[in-house]
């Protein structure tokens, strides 16, 4: 008696023929903003600060340096927000539909802020 003879049906493989090196995991995609939200907070820090006259110091002018990351914390929010997808059905706020949006809003009223509260 010869054994069954199961049917072949066609399947496509979960195997992703892309090199690992190519593919980008959420962990790297997530590293990667971490990293580039540093860079670019220590660049406003060393660069931008002194260069509208500002002392980047955390003892002399603590309000300069705290207001600096309280923008990048905001920037930060608006990054990673997709990260929290679940949010909406916990929480009472929508998700930033628009991200470059919310960073435009994020950064205008925050600019507008800062004018207003220097002068």
């Amino acid at each position: 008696m010869q054994p069954p003879v199961e049917a072949k049906t066609e399947t496509k493989s979960h195997v992703d023929d892309t090199p690992a090196i190519t593919r980008t995991s959420p962990l790297v995609r997530t590293l990667a903003q971490i990293a580039g939200i540093w860079v670019l907070s220590d660049i406003g820090f060393y660069a931008v600060l002194p260069a509208l006259g500002l002392p980047a110091r955390y003892n002399t002018d603590p309000m300069t340096v705290s207001v600096h990351y309280l923008y990048w914390i905001g920037i930060a929010v608006i990054t990673f927000w997709p990260l929290y997808a679940r949010w909406p059905r916990y929480g009472q706020w929508p998700t930033f539909e628009n991200r470059i949006t919310s960073y435009l809003i994020w950064t205008l009223a925050f600019g507008g802020c800062a004018m207003f509260a220097t002068f």
